[in-house]
């Protein structure tokens, strides 16, 4: 996930590791977000973000021959 605009608050949270991250305009955060329930405390002005995903096991389609540094 990464974001952007201007605003303050909205941290990052992910309870099962309780853990709490300020989640800032250009920070990009990189998490199972399948496995791990989280969400983003309030915020006050405009906050905008874009969430990747992959359908698939990305990591799983590389076989360890394939000499690439993970």
């Amino acid at each position: 996930m990464c974001c952007w605009g201007r605003f303050t608050g909205g941290d990052l949270v992910i309870p099962a590791l309780q853990q709490r991250f300020e989640f800032q305009p250009g920070d990009v955060v990189i998490f199972r977000s399948c496995l791990l329930e989280h969400y983003v405390t309030p915020f006050i002005g405009e906050q905008s973000s874009i969430s990747f995903f992959s359908q698939n096991d990305v990591m799983g389609n590389f076989e360890p021959e394939d000499n690439i540094a993970l």
